[in-house]
This record gives C-alpha cells, structure tokens and sequence, in this order.
C-alpha cells in the first residue's frame, strides 16, 4: 500500500512539473550581422524577468575581429563575462521581444575572413525557462574582398 501511494505522489509531481513548464518563458537570440541589431525573443508565454545577453566574436582573419573604441564599448563590459559585449534587458512579456542595436556597429572595420557572433541570452542564468538549450546561437558573418574594389559582405 504504500508503494502505491509513492508511486501516485511521483506521478503528481510530474505532471505538476510539466504544467509549470507550459506557462515559463522561453529566451531566444537573434542577431542582425548587417547592422548589429541584437533581439531576445521570449518565445513562451510566460513573462522573463530581467536578463543579460552577451555577443562574443571569433575568426580566423589575420585581422582579428573589429574593437570598436573604448569609450564606445565600456557600457556593454561586464565583469562577469570577460571578452563579450553585454547587453541588460528589462523584463520581456510572454510572447514577445525586445531588442537594442550597437551603435558603433556599423563603423567597425571588417577585415576580409569569416566571423562568428556567439549571442547567449539570459547570459546570467537568472531567468527559469522551459528551455534552457536554446539561448545560445552563433551567427556567421563572411566578409570578401574583390580585387581592386570595395569589401562585400555575405551573411549565411
């Protein structure tokens, strides 16, 4: 008798879980390479609360990725994720996003190679996702050199 009844007690435990997971939010990344518009989507329906969300760069071009000026990036440093930019998000509703553009994006200095932008939301692990295996993504930036004329960029 009393296995039956822990048996009913795990089984409700379960299924209390799984009712909690259909109503948390969820946090997606999304990243422009063009313009530097970086988006948290909350893809669920439950609200997010306050959030981080990082972008770090890696290449393999002999010029390394861009650094934009100091005073330019000093807002986005946190010493809590060496090497990134990071961004504070203010609360996301459920079923919705927000999103913030670098404005020194577009003066960066692109040498020709390829480049991945890793971007983590809830870099900081604050907020309680149904998901938690989707808030990272990397975005390819590829940026080519004609002979003789202007850098052209292609983004996959």
């Amino acid at each position: 008798m009393t296995r039956a009844i822990f048996f009913a007690t795990a089984a409700a435990v379960l299924v209390s879980s799984a009712a909690a997971a259909d109503v948390q939010p969820n946090l997606r990344p999304g990243f422009n390479v063009n313009t530097g518009q970086l988006t948290v989507k909350n893809v669920g329906p439950g609200d997010a609360g306050r959030s981080i969300a990082t972008v770090r760069c890696n290449t393999t071009a002999p010029s390394g990725c861009p650094d934009p000026a100091p005073a330019q990036i000093a807002p986005y440093e946190n010493p809590a994720f060496p090497n990134a930019a990071a961004v504070k998000f203010k609360p996301i509703a459920g079923n919705s996003g927000a999103s913030h553009t670098f404005p020194f994006y577009a003066g960066l200095a692109w040498g020709p190679g390829v480049y991945t932008l890793t971007v983590c939301v809830d870099a900081g692990k604050h907020v309680a996702e149904s998901s938690e295996g989707d808030n990272c993504k990397r975005f390819r930036k590829i940026v080519r050199k004609s002979a003789g004329g202007p850098t052209h960029f292609k983004t996959n």
